[in-house]
């Protein structure tokens, strides 16, 4: 059983002991996630200078959820609300992020590579959902799966995301050869996080400012 459905199959506890200061005591689990979540956001961006703070609010909120799911199926139910949290929230996120950290890379007869990512991978196979991504699918973990999803796609599933690593003249007809061309996963070097679209959205904000 992977880790996402343990997560899925369990739930938090109603409390959690909480260090403020020189003090512990217990807190709702509900109050302590808001009050993890607003530190969160509030320290690592200027969230006042974003116009989908509610959005970012909402995932943070999210990840932090299960963090703690995860911190209490260890048997872990304190939080250090003025110690080093976030530095563990940010490993366990960066971990927990690394599946969707690839590239799927496809190679046709005239040796032109072509690169795809996971993300994007996600994204064809929410397409009948309204494009609302399940980052908890089960091709997330389960490499077979993914293997089996990507052979099921076409070149027309795939070609708008593909970006062009390789492509030698002439061209092949890619859709009639995309399903028995070289397909494999590529691991990213290095994972994204929460902070890596928090600061984009903010810097994006900001050019547009300047433009005007």
């Amino acid at each position: 059983m992977t880790d996402e459905l343990v997560l899925v199959e369990q739930s938090l506890p109603e409390f959690f002991t909480v260090k403020l200061g020189n003090i512990e005591y217990e807190m709702t689990t509900e109050s302590l996630i808001v009050s993890l979540t607003h530190q969160f956001v509030s320290k690592n961006t200027s969230h006042h200078n974003i116009e989908n703070y509610d959005a970012v609010f909402t995932v943070t909120k999210s990840e932090i959820e299960d963090f703690l799911l995860t911190k209490s199926l260890s048997g872990e139910y304190f939080i250090d609300v003025f110690g080093d949290w976030i530095s563990e929230f940010r490993f366990y996120h960066h971990k927990k992020n690394e599946p969707l950290c690839r590239d799927i890379q496809f190679t046709f007869s005239d040796q032109s590579e072509w690169s795809v990512k996971f993300i994007d991978i996600l994204t064809i196979k929410a397409r009948d959902k309204d494009y609302i991504i399940n980052f908890k699918d089960p091709i997330v973990h389960d490499e077979k799966l993914l293997h089996e999803f990507i052979e099921s796609l076409s070149w027309e599933d795939v070609k708008n995301y593909a970006e062009e690593l390789k492509r030698p003249q002439p061209e092949p007809e890619y859709e009639k050869e995309w399903a028995n061309c070289t397909k494999k996963i590529v691991q990213w070097e290095e994972t994204i996080d929460i902070l890596d679209f928090l600061e984009l959205d903010d810097k994006i904000y900001e050019e547009e400012e300047d433009d005007d």
